[in-house]
């Protein structure tokens, strides 16, 4: 009965908005549930927002799935593992310039956290004949591809919206549901509020604050930076002061990246 109560609301809430979205003085504030599976499985909760033209989001720390341990010996292999922690809690906070097509998002490397600038890509989606309802909601099923990823996205129609969370963009309706071919990484939409300019303004103070506190580095330097340091490895606090029985993997001719962008546009 929750779940259908939920539903319930849900639909109120979206019909309400859909009544009143030329009302200048409120605007949607989107949750997600957020899951990434890049190795250590993580959850969070991801909020998105338009403010005077320009595009935020940010997310909860990160609420790791599996335990993390600082080190563990392997008795079969006779090796022994070691999680380098990194800076930060797994809060992300980004700021998209639309006008300006610039994309702003803070980053961890090592144990530095700074924030990279870009120029914000447009994506280009496939419309598909699938079509699913989520939460009572009518969707249609997109398509495209991004710095080395498939990305499958359930759009809600009848609510015009060109923006999803992270740097989803190109949109005709709200993304429901966005995952990647492989299955490690999900947006999952969980609820959709009204909130006035006042509101909205605190939120994108908090969100500038945090971004305006880190060093700023241009997204191919930091990405450079990131291969040669191994994804950040060797900047990270407790290396190379490791233990005398830890062995570092074999060094590969190419960076292995394993975050959520793969490959860029200077790339190809």
């Amino acid at each position: 009965m929750k779940i259908k109560h939920r539903l319930f609301l849900l639909n109120i809430l979206i019909f309400s908005i859909c009544i009143g979205q030329e009302d200048k003085k409120s605007n949607l504030f989107i949750e997600y549930n957020i899951t990434y599976n890049l190795g250590k499985k993580l959850t969070k909760k991801g909020y998105l927002f338009k403010f005077k033209g320009d595009k935020y989001f940010f997310t909860t720390k990160s609420d790791f799935k599996d335990k993390l341990e600082d080190s563990h010996y392997d008795s079969i292999g006779n090796h022994r593992f070691i999680n380098l922690k990194s800076a930060g809690n797994g809060r992300q906070y980004e700021l998209t310039s639309i006008n300006k097509s610039l994309h702003f998002e803070s980053r961890v490397i090592g144990n530095m956290i700074v924030k990279t600038k870009e120029e914000l890509l447009k994506m280009k989606w496939r419309e598909t004949d699938i079509e699913k309802t989520i939460m009572n909601q009518k969707c249609r099923l997109y398509e495209t591809e991004f710095r080395g990823r498939t990305y499958n996205a359930y759009v809600a129609l009848e609510l015009k919206y060109d923006f999803g969370p992270w740097k989803f963009n190109g949109f005709k309706g709200v993304p429901m549901l966005i995952y990647d071919s492989e299955n490690k990484l999900k947006w999952e939409l969980s609820s959709i509020k009204n909130y006035d300019s006042e509101q909205l303004l605190s939120f994108a103070q908090n969100v500038i604050q945090e971004l305006n506190s880190l060093r700023e580095m241009n997204l191919t330097d930091f990405v450079e930076l990131s291969d040669q340091t191994k994804g950040g490895m060797y900047l990270a606090k407790n290396y190379p002061n490791l233990p005398s029985d830890f062995q570092k993997s074999k060094n590969e001719d190419e960076p292995v990246r394993k975050g959520l962008e793969l490959i860029y546009e200077w790339e190809k």
